[in-house]
């Protein structure tokens, strides 16, 4: 789990209790497995594999939640934090991950964040976090090309598909069901599409490959076929001068939403249902874009 300071690891006790941190006033987290006890100087100092989710309650909601046939179980996952508000200003050493979530209004009672898959220090409320996300790819598509020198990214076309259809009753219920998340997904789709600059235009200029390689690194895209083949084929005497790219925008969170999904069953949690549908439908969505190099 890394250096956490002395005394991070504590022996093991028969109940789950809430343990002291501190957000300049202090919060608590339950530690996510039942039969272990952790005390957390600072939550950004936790491994990102053990935040990907962080579940925002009240101090007596938390306590609640680990008594709650319901939910106790749901709170065993290693890959998610309990974070409980505090009842009363206690001061102490600032977190930085938790001090930009408060300053962003994220840290709101009932919250279910979700982490990005692009920077382990970036969460998103789950009702959100897909548009955002794709959103967030988009931009990185765009630095990269930056990077490789292009002079143009030109967004075609943003589409969605779910892989699975969910469906409810027969006949006009079930017509019902299908018309509504079309409906659903077209404002998904506007929505990402009025967020996205339909034409980045560059001056162009010498691809940096070992720089666009650091960042596919660094934002955790390394393994993207798509991305990684543009800084191949920029590279060496006969590099690439244009590309229509279809790219998957969602693909990357899917696991991270995955996740998240588990607790949407929590009393304590607000959190839209077609979130789960989204999830559970595996939506997908898709850019189409020309970039000219």
């Amino acid at each position: 789990m890394g250096d956490l300071g002395k005394s991070t690891w504590e022996s093991a006790k028969p109940a789950p209790s809430l343990l002291r941190w501190a957000l300049g006033a202090t919060a608590s987290i339950l530690a996510p497995q039942a039969n272990e006890r952790i005390r957390v100087n600072q939550i950004d100092q936790t491994p990102p594999e053990r935040r990907r989710v962080l579940i925002v309650l009240t101090a007596e909601d938390a306590r609640l939640s680990r008594t709650d046939p319901g939910t106790v179980d749901a709170l065993d996952s290693p890959e998610a934090l309990l974070v409980a508000l505090p009842e009363r200003h206690e001061p102490g050493p600032p977190d930085k991950l938790l001090e930009r979530l408060r300053q962003s209004n994220r840290l709101r009672p009932g919250a279910l964040l979700v982490q990005s898959p692009f920077n382990v220090d970036h969460y998103e409320p789950a009702d959100r976090a897909l548009a955002e996300f794709a959103v967030e790819k988009f931009m990185l598509l765009s630095r990269l090309c930056s990077i490789l020198g292009a002079t143009r990214v030109t967004t075609e076309h943003v589409t969605s598909d779910r892989r699975k259809t969910t469906t409810r009753g027969a006949g006009t219920a079930k017509v019902r069901v299908q018309n509504a998340q079309a409906k659903v997904d077209h404002e998904l789709v506007e929505w990402v599409t009025s967020r996205l600059q339909l034409n980045d235009n560059f001056r162009g200029g010498v691809p940096n490959i070992s720089e666009a390689q650091a960042f596919l690194r660094e934002r955790g895209l390394e393994d993207d076929e798509e991305l990684a083949s543009l800084v191949d084929l920029r590279a060496g005497e006969n590099p690439l001068t244009s590309r229509q790219i279809s790219l998957s925008l969602t693909r990357d969170s899917s696991e991270n939403l995955r996740i998240a999904a588990q607790f949407t069953t929590m009393k304590f949690l607000k959190v839209d249902a077609e979130f789960l549908r989204q999830v559970e439908d595996h939506l997908d969505v898709t850019i189409e874009a020309t970039i000219k190099f």
